[in-house]
């Protein structure tokens, strides 16, 4: 079985946080639970402190090479348990102060770190692991105005007890650098004048209500061959949305319907697995945020797929642990490695509460 996740990740008081890509904050679950299969943080920088600013830390020097035409400095090391900011998840649970081993290699002429490799062979029993082992390659990327020193991919292996294998490869892009502006202001002061509105504070709209089922329409296909979890995906009202009482219109037909794919899985020779959850709905030119659940008591008929799929209601699956309820989650049989959703693709909803009132 293959994913793909496409996640934001920042370093913040030495731990690795994500968020969905593009999302407008980081959120405060953690993002790369809803990645299957083994996972590591702290690449993008803690281990870097563990290992080159930590008085724990042992290395040795054993020797150099040519590689690409430049020469390279070896290095192995070690981490203790008590200094590790190396974690890793195996099951859904995080493994925390994981001690390791591992080897650097450092470009002779620059000094900079070209490669990092992790290796562990004494991780706790009940994990079923024998080994694990990343391998990072490094190089300088232009971020604003600066140049940094970050991590271009690495892959993570893990060898079971059982004999089976999982290889999880991670590729850094879009790097960019976060600012902010302060302005001080000392007591007994002039505050400074106040933006035109804004002693008003903004009311939030209120949610639609619950129980209103609808269907929506992707505008556009989602390919599995680049598609991956945390993309963000657009849907349109196939009818309009009428309170049940006052029959009057709360959302108009063909409505823009924000989501956001969390989850892309591929069964080799099986099956693909996508699961999507909607955000927001806009209203008046605002987007409202948009509080459903797939609605399991319809039919999934796609109308508007090709011939080969025209009569084939798609599979609605339980979510696994740690998936949002409201994520619909769609079972698409094939034997091929690609699968393409067309635009016009339909799946049926129902309006829900928000979290807290429910």
């Amino acid at each position: 079985m293959t994913d793909r996740v496409r996640v934001d990740v920042k370093v913040s008081g030495g731990m690795e946080i994500a968020s969905w890509a593009g999302a407008s904050q980081f959120d405060s679950r953690d993002i790369l639970d809803l990645a299957r299969g083994n996972f590591e943080s702290g690449t993008l920088g803690p281990v870097l402190q563990d290992i080159f600013l930590n008085d724990g830390a042992e290395f040795q020097y054993t020797g150099e090479k040519s590689t690409d035409g430049s020469t390279r400095l070896d290095y192995m090391f070690q981490v203790p348990a008590i200094a590790s900011h190396f974690l890793f998840r195996v099951e859904g649970i995080w493994l925390t102060n994981v001690a390791y081993q591992g080897s650097i290699e450092i470009d002779a002429w620059s000094f900079d770190l070209k490669s990092l490799t992790v290796r562990n062979d004494n991780l706790p029993p009940e994990t079923d692991i024998c080994l694990v082992t990343d391998k990072v390659d490094y190089e300088r990327m232009q971020v604003g105005s600066k140049d940094f020193l970050l991590p271009r991919a690495s892959v993570l292996r893990t060898l079971h007890s059982d004999s089976g294998a999982t290889e999880t490869t991670l590729t850094y892009s879009s790097c960019r650098e976060y600012q902010s502006d302060s302005t001080i202001h000392f007591t007994g002061s002039e505050p400074p004048p106040a933006a035109v509105g804004s002693n008003k504070r903004a009311s939030s709209p209120a949610p639609l209500p619950a129980g209103l089922t609808f269907t929506v329409t992707l505008t556009d296909p989602i390919d599995s061959s680049t598609a991956a979890a945390g993309d963000a995906i657009v849907a349109r009202m196939r009818r309009p949305l009428t309170d049940a009482t006052s029959k009057s219109v709360l959302v108009p037909a063909d409505a823009l319907v924000h989501g956001r794919i969390v989850r892309i899985q591929h069964f080799l020779g099986t099956s693909f697995r996508i699961a999507i959850e909607l955000e927001t709905v806009e209203i008046g030119g605002a987007e409202v945020p948009l509080y459903a659940k797939p609605d399991a008591t319809r039919a999934y008929l796609n109308r508007k797929e090709s011939t080969d799929f025209s009569s084939v209601r798609v599979q609605i699956v339980l979510p696994p642990l740690g998936e949002s309820p409201n994520a619909a989650s769609f079972v698409f049989p094939t034997s091929k490695d690609r699968y393409v959703v067309p635009a016009g693709y339909e799946s049926n909803w129902i309006t829900i509460l928000p979290a807290a009132k429910q």
